[in-house]
């Protein structure tokens, strides 16, 4: 680690861990910041998100305290089994990545969907929520499958929260060997109860 007073910049080389004491640990082979570390770069830069989330980029540039941009990106929030040597069950891949912590979206340009390592879908460009943003409105992982007796399925639900106290859960279900499905499922919490 090398601090340099009169720029007021720090350097740090070789396994670098940077902690934000809410449980949110980030990883480098090489970065420089200033001392509060509002701007800076990092190589080889990977972090652990909440949720099981994990984000790996070959480089990292943060500017204005709050914008993360990142180069060859890959994230998922599947666990990663090293000792079994098996692929994630997703996997999202893309050229840039930002993370802005002001809106706490992440949003990808030139991304491409693995599912088990195998390239299902390109989007030029695709966001989400950051996995540690308060919940929000919007797409949540999809479920598809075989079954027997309805053949493949692929379901894509949307999370709309109305309020701080009731959301809709809406999802369209296609299926190979039945007619499609719509669900609904709507929440309202009270001071006493809740109702679904």
């Amino acid at each position: 680690v090398v601090y340099d007073r009169n720029n007021e910049t720090m350097r740090a080389q070789g396994n670098v861990q940077i902690s934000d004491g809410t449980g949110q640990v980030q990883f480098a082979d090489e970065i420089e910041a200033d001392e509060d570390f509002r701007n800076g770069f990092a190589t080889r830069f990977s972090a652990r998100l909440a949720a099981n989330g994990l984000l790996t980029a070959s480089s990292a540039v943060r500017t204005d305290s709050t914008k993360n941009a990142m180069e060859q990106v890959v994230f998922t929030n599947c666990p990663i089994c090293i000792e079994q040597n098996r692929d994630p069950t997703w996997v999202l891949r893309s050229r840039r990545a930002m993370l802005d912590q002001d809106d706490q979206m992440i949003t990808y340009q030139d991304a491409v969907l693995e599912i088990v390592g195998v390239p299902v879908l390109y989007v030029p460009w695709f966001a989400h929520p950051d996995p540690n943003s308060e919940r929000r409105s919007g797409l949540m992982t999809p479920d598809l499958g075989i079954s027997t007796k309805i053949g493949p399925f692929y379901e894509q639900p949307y999370y709309w929260a109305i309020s701080p106290s009731q959301d809709l859960t809406a999802s369209l279900r296609l299926h190979g060997n039945v007619n499609p499905l719509i669900g609904l499922d709507y929440r309202k919490a009270f001071w006493s109860g809740e109702m679904s």
